[in-house]
């Protein structure tokens, strides 16, 4: 066992893991301390599916199923703030609305529900928890942490188990609504208004039966209402994809544990999962608040799909992760990207993928393809290629002031506690949206949509060979379709698909060791 004693971190180096805190070996325990005191030793034991969040003064906290700590990455230090020191307790929810510093949420554990509101404030929601009698079952209550006052507010639900939800009228807020008694998600964001956003997960119907929810719920904080948005008012609903790219008021995602989400300009984003009877999914969608629409973005509409790596720091749109669920490690870096990390398909992984919502391109940045990849802890708070964190489900993110990517604990057969920074590497293309061509080059596609027969037209600054690929949308090259020198100046070249179907393909041009992908519509056989 390695324990942290140092107090601040040496360096780090773009592109590369640095092990910062906690142990390289499996299953340690707590070491709490003086309660509201950083100190160097201290370290929330190994933990597996804990909540997270950030708070506006860009410190790290969590709830280790009993306890809450804050970590502050600019010294290197946890301090243990509050909770029965590893004790599995029920909680003590007080007088609904009223702070106290008695209060606590009790224990909790897989993918219980986190937000940070606009107050500094952060909120709970839901997870596996007891009650008063020790019934373990689907918690429905939420909560509020004051952290200047270092209290805790029940504020919504009940202080038992296996509430079902209350739906209402889809689009109306009431004080009766409630999502139910939930786990099993992550998928949370806040909008614009400050208002809580809360997606899918598992729980039971008013028929006690347990399953997987694709509902979509906001919460506002001035009324204490919750309102249901969208999705379905019975359990595991299958999805109605649509055509990618192509907004619907009839798409829908399916019921599901959900985890990897990111929010840009009030468009709610989330990623894969898993169904009920363990189909795990790798499909991207966006929900645009303003239009009530889902679309389906990227991935695949079936279950297991093995994803399409390509090549590191290369974005494609014909690129994106494998099906996965337990990955709640999720970042959105400072040019707005989204990251994630891990997770687990038949076993861990230890990818990590940054998407571009301006292009819809992936990038795998870093990690491998095989399942349970073992960890390289190398040497605490020294950065090396070598160092990788290996294949995790569980463990959970936070991102720092200065654009870093921390990882926390996870699975990797037995739980962990060790702590991890990732400092992106700008030259990785992917993370910038920048497309590896030359200076000068044009692209275009006329017509698009098209018949039958469209034209490619570049522009090249130099004589070269080029070759134009056209694939599906699961990222499989459908043919060839122009391979040859072609001069300097304006080059056209005619593309008859006489022989595929009407649909969306990916038309791929490369010039050597550059690429760049665009999206083309066939409208008829």
């Amino acid at each position: 066992m390695t324990l942290t004693l140092q107090a601040t971190m040496t360096f780090g180096q773009a592109g590369q893991w640095t092990w910062v805190h906690g142990d390289s070996a499996c299953c340690q325990t707590a070491v709490y301390g003086t309660i509201g005191v950083f100190a160097p030793t201290n370290t929330p034991g190994a933990i597996y599916e804990a909540c997270e969040w950030t708070d506006q003064q860009g410190k790290f906290w969590l709830l280790d199923n009993y306890d809450l700590w804050q970590y502050d990455p600019t010294i290197n230090q946890w301090a243990w703030m509050k909770g029965p020191m590893g004790v599995m307790v029920w909680g003590v929810h007080g007088t609904k609305g009223v702070g106290s510093p008695s209060n606590y949420p009790g224990y909790r554990e897989k993918g219980t529900a986190t937000w940070t509101d606009n107050n500094g404030d952060l909120w709970l929601f839901g997870g596996l928890g007891m009650d008063s009698l020790n019934n373990f079952g689907y918690k429905n209550d939420l909560w509020k942490y004051d952290i200047g006052a270092n209290e805790w507010t029940w504020v919504k639900g009940s202080n038992g188990v296996g509430v079902a939800p209350t739906f209402g009228t889809k689009g109306v807020s009431t004080l009766s609504n409630t999502p139910g008694g939930k786990f099993e998600t992550s998928a949370t964001w806040i909008d614009s208004n400050g208002d809580l956003w809360l997606f899918g997960g598992v729980g039971l119907d008013s028929l006690s039966s347990v399953g997987a929810w694709n509902d979509l719920w906001v919460y506002d904080i001035p009324t204490n209402e919750w309102t249901w948005i969208s999705g379905d008012n019975f359990i595991n609903p299958s999805a109605v994809y649509g055509t990618k790219g192509v907004p619907s008021i009839t798409n829908k995602p399916s019921g599901r544990y959900c985890y990897n989400r990111w929010i840009e300009n009030d468009n709610l984003w989330l990623f894969g999962g898993q169904m009920m009877g363990g189909l795990k999914l790798n499909d991207l969608w966006r929900y645009n608040i303003s239009t009530t629409e889902w679309t389906w973005v990227s991935g695949s509409d079936t279950t297991y799909h093995p994803g399409v790596y390509g090549e590191k720091c290369i974005p494609s749109l014909t690129m994106y992760p494998s099906a996965r669920n337990e990955s709640r490690s999720t970042w959105t870096d400072q040019n707005g990207n989204f990251w994630l990390f891990g997770g687990i398909r038949f076993s861990s992984l230890n990818d990590l993928w940054v998407f571009n919502s301006t292009t819809t391109e992936w990038t795998w940045v870093f990690g491998d393809t095989i399942l349970n990849p073992p960890s390289n802890h190398g040497k605490l708070l020294v950065s090396s290629p070598t160092n990788d964190p290996g294949g995790k489900n569980g463990p959970v993110g936070w991102a720092d002031t200065l654009g870093n990517l921390w990882l926390f604990a996870g699975q990797a057969g037995s739980p962990y506690n060790d702590l991890w920074k990732f400092e992106i590497d700008p030259n990785c293309n992917g993370i910038t949206g920048i497309t590896e061509f030359q200076q000068n080059f044009e692209f275009q596609i006329v017509p698009n949509p098209f018949d039958q027969t469209t034209t490619v037209i570049f522009y090249l600054d130099n004589s070269e060979e080029v070759t134009i690929e056209l694939s599906d949308l699961l990222g499989q090259q459908v043919q060839t379709l122009s391979k040859g020198d072609r001069p300097i100046g304006r080059n056209e070249v005619t593309i008859d698909t006489d022989d595929l179907s009407a649909g969306i393909y990916i038309l791929t041009i490369r010039l050597g060791d550059y690429f760049k992908s665009e999206k083309i519509l066939k409208t008829k056989y």
